[in-house]
């Protein structure tokens, strides 16, 4: 009898615990979503967005942004309903029957365990391949749309220190009699051409393929360069559009990390990552037991406004840290020194709460 009651708490707590949770997750995604979603609006604009590209955009946006906000939510939903319980007794309640702090806290074990399957399978494979095709239907989009934005007459910026200025427009995405002004370091550098068109290099990055055209370059003589065909790499403000790091899988990570000498920190950093935050949902899901004891008896949202403070705390740490090993200044083991902290304060805390 004793077992089916204490299986009819779990289940109560467990039910409320991941509603709560999904509920933060969601709300936290759309949260965070946010400011990539405005990065690429600068690019697609007035390129024919859609309703259907910009869904799938938001789909594909997903997995990165899941990486970073499950241990955060996770915190959050314990927090919360541990901390409601705690709160309005109900704790106190149970723990007096004879229902121990691990057996009170184990819907808060499923559900991690549950979280962490998933930050290692989004981190390691879901997020690198979701990155990849977002890169590919956003360059796909630029590519078709972006010859049918440009107007003749009309000044074209989507491009991030390019000016585009065509006389007129054909059949197959062509432009005629086109003007560019590129930004460089060293000045404004003027490329004409009687043709042109907007296509994809061998990994998908947008470029422009140019035809009989002339180069003026800066300097302090007048330097020009005929050309019969220039094929011109079209860079933009959001770093989707070239391959990134995010897309690499371990193997080839850690390849780089071997053979680049000049950006084996780039490289080392994203594995890090890859591998740091999944792992983060140990360490928040003993902190969040041991905090929600404590931040409840002081109401409802106390425990809520220090998940904030204390996940702030630790990403401002390990930003820090990773920074120092960029500069030099230390090794690479120094990136696993905030979780490693973090690790040790929530034993402790926990080992303490549950030992009263």
């Amino acid at each position: 009898m004793i077992t089916i009651i204490t299986m009819l708490i779990y289940r109560v707590i467990f039910r409320e615990l991941i509603l709560t949770f999904l509920l933060i997750i969601i709300g936290l995604n759309l949260l965070l979503m946010m400011e990539r979603i405005l990065k690429l609006s600068r690019t697609l604009t007035g390129l024919g967005l859609t309703f259907k590209n910009l869904l799938m955009i938001i789909l594909l946006v997903q997995p990165q942004i899941l990486v970073f906000s499950l241990p955060l939510g996770l915190m959050l939903a314990v927090l919360s309903v541990y901390g409601r319980m705690t709160f309005e007794n109900e704790t106190m309640v149970l723990r007096s029957s004879g229902l121990s702090l691990h057996r009170l806290f184990r819907p808060v074990l499923y559900l991690s365990l549950l979280s962490l399957i998933v930050s290692f399978s989004v981190s390691l494979f879901v997020a690198p391949a979701a990155l990849k095709r977002l890169r590919i239907e956003v360059n796909s989009l630029l590519s078709r749309n972006a010859v049918q934005a440009i107007e003749p007459g009309v000044f074209f910026t989507a491009f991030r220190g390019f000016t585009l200025l065509v006389d007129g427009k054909k059949k197959g995405g062509i432009v005629q009699n086109i003007f560019i002004l590129r930004e460089k370091n060293g000045g404004s550098e003027a490329i004409t051409a009687k043709q042109a068109r907007i296509g994809q290099d061998q990994d998908g990055n947008p470029v422009m393929m140019l035809y009989n055209g002339l180069i003026h370059l800066p300097s302090q003589h007048s330097i020009e360069v005929r050309f019969k065909e220039y094929v011109m790499k079209l860079p933009s403000s959001e770093q989707l559009l070239s391959r990134r790091r995010g897309e690499m899988g371990i193997r080839e990570l850690y390849k780089r990390a071997d053979t680049d000498a000049k950006g084996r920190e780039k490289y080392v950093i994203e594995l890090f990552r890859r591998f740091s935050f999944p792992l983060l949902i140990i360490p928040v899901a003993l902190i969040s037991c041991a905090l929600s004891l404590v931040s409840g008896r002081s109401g409802r949202l106390r425990g809520v406004f220090v998940g904030f403070i204390i996940y702030a705390l630790y990403y401002t740490v390990l930003v820090y840290s990773e920074n120092l090993y960029r500069t030099g200044a230390v090794s690479a083991v120094s990136c696993w020194i905030p979780i490693g902290i973090f690790t040790l304060i929530s034993f402790y805390l926990y080992r303490r709460v549950s030992s009263e």
